[in-house]
């Protein structure tokens, strides 16, 4: 064979061997996408495919990152574990439509009912345009007023038989306090008035009243209260002035209280602790002369503890029990009687805060008062106390005020006298700058052992036109009388003021 029939078998051979080797790769290539999918078959249900791929994310939460980040360009495929079948999931890719079958037309979801939100928003009060606008010091808004009044009273005396009328003025002060903290609170209501009788210079006559409060919000469930207060008044006609048509002997009472209040959810804790004193002036008589009255003073010390359960907001329910301890200034008094004293009440109640409709206190109970000397007999009666301020409308207001008392008396064969007073007063606003204010109040006090009683009326009318925040014009006329069981104590007197009242 020659040279080039060698040559010509050896290139053929290797071209055969290349061809050979071409359609083995192309063998391979054409059978790799089949057993793909005979793979995928065994995993996951025909003519499904694989789950879309989710990425993980690169931070868990908020807690600290650990660890390196997952970089974008790595594969985050969530790969089925072999031989198991794959759960859809939420956000799973939808499942495709069979090859060769079109896909289902979409249907429209159905229409979904109109909804109309209706908002209930709260009624603004509307901010009264004459009310005292006050006077910025610090963290404190003063509201001082200025009364100046003048009239006629029919019995300046308040004494029974044949009465001479008097033509009166009366000059009044006052200012309100209030504190402006976002934390704890402070007010105080201070007053003071004269009253001179030009035709009866005898029967003029002070009056005076304070009342200072600071509320301290130790916690959210710790509140503490500390209080102060004092009053200045003359003595009454009635069996407590002993003389008859003598000049009014000066009563002043003043006291300090704190209390502190606990909450442990709906239920409550009240403690408070208190002192109060009394003292009477000298009682001034013809000639000169003046009695002596320094054995009526007494100081009172006095413990209360009130438990409250909070049945909701508007209603909280109470019981309380009170101690007290009173001790005059002298061991015995001018008839020789020991008056020093011990007293217990108990009461239940309910604190009631209907928002604006129905808000303040009642209660009622039953109270002893022992006494030091045998010869004064225990003195017990039942006791209602009452605060509450109904708004029936936004132009119209009703106060109603009730109190019971085992009050200290001067008279010889009394252990002691049972006071009782009720009293309310409407307000209505006629225009938003007058005001109409009506108010009556009745009161008995029944002298233990003694059968003797006493009633009081007292019944008022007052206009009030507002010309602007400063100045208001004010009328009121005013009834008062007294029914004892004594002859000769009866009294009628009216009174009769127009003044002008000056506030900021």
């Amino acid at each position: 064979m020659t040279a080039d029939r060698r040559f010509f078998l050896a290139r053929t051979a290797g071209l055969r061997a290349g061809l050979a080797v071409a359609c083995c790769v192309l063998a391979l290539a054409c059978a790799a996408p089949a057993r793909a999918q005979e793979q995928t078959s065994l995993i996951r249900p025909s003519l499904e495919p694989s789950p879309a791929p989710v990425a993980k994310p690169a931070f868990r939460g908020t807690y600290k990152r650990v660890g390196k980040p997952v970089r974008s360009g790595k594969s985050t495929v969530q790969k089925p574990a072999r031989g198991v079948a794959a759960v859809r999931l939420p956000g799973d890719a939808p499942l495709a439509p069979p090859v060769g079958t079109a896909p289902p037309a979409a249907k429209p979801a159905p229409a979904l009912p109109e909804v109309t939100a209706t908002v209930r928003r709260k009624p603004v009060r509307e901010i009264d345009p004459f009310a005292p606008t006050g006077v910025q010091v610090g963290a404190f808004v003063l509201k001082p007023s200025l009364d100046s009044s003048a009239g006629y009273t029919t019995n300046p005396d308040q004494i029974a038989g044949t009465r001479k009328g008097s033509w009166t003025v009366r000059e009044e002060g006052a200012v309100q306090v209030d504190s402006t903290w976002s934390r704890h609170a402070f007010s105080a209501n201070l007053r003071g008035g004269y009253s001179d009788f030009l035709d009866a210079p005898g029967a003029s006559r002070p009056d005076a009243e304070g009342l200072a409060r600071l509320r301290l919000d130790v916690s959210r469930d710790t509140v503490v209260d500390l209080t102060t207060n004092g009053r200045l008044s003359t003595q009454q006609a009635g069996i407590e002035q002993p003389i008859v048509g003598s000049k009014r002997a000066l009563i002043l009472d003043y006291g300090a209280a704190a209390g502190v209040t606990e909450t442990f959810g709906r239920l409550s804790f009240g403690l408070k602790g208190g002192i109060a004193r009394t003292e009477y002036g000298s009682l001034a008589l013809a000639g000169g002369t003046s009695l002596d009255q320094s054995d009526r003073n007494v100081t009172a010390f006095e413990g209360r503890l009130r438990v409250g359960y909070a049945l909701s907001p508007a209603i909280q329910p109470f019981a309380e029990t009170t101690l007290d301890h009173r001790v005059r200034d002298t061991a015995l008094d001018s008839a020789g009687f020991r008056r020093n004293s011990v007293g217990t009440a108990v009461r239940t109640g309910a604190v009631l805060a209907f928002s604006e409709l129905l808000t303040g206190e009642i209660s009622a109970g039953y109270g002893w008062r022992n006494y030091d000397d045998p010869r004064l007999a225990t003195v017990g009666a039942a006791l209602l106390d009452a605060s509450l301020i109904w708004s029936p409308t936004a132009l119209t207001t009703v106060t109603l005020r009730a109190g019971s008392e085992i009050a200290e008396t001067s008279l010889t064969t009394s252990a002691g006298a049972v006071v009782h007073k009720a009293g309310f007063e409407v307000a209505h606003a006629l225009r938003r700058n007058l005001t109409i204010t009506g108010a009556i109040e009745a009161s008995r006090t029944d002298y233990q052992g003694a059968a003797v009683t006493e009633d009081r009326l007292a019944a008022a009318l007052k206009l009030d036109w507002k010309l602007n925040r400063t100045v208001v014009v004010r009328a009121s006329a005013a009834h008062e009388r007294l029914q004892s069981s004594i002859p000769g104590n009866d009294y009628t007197a009216n009174v009769y003021l127009l003044g002008l009242r000056l506030q900021r």
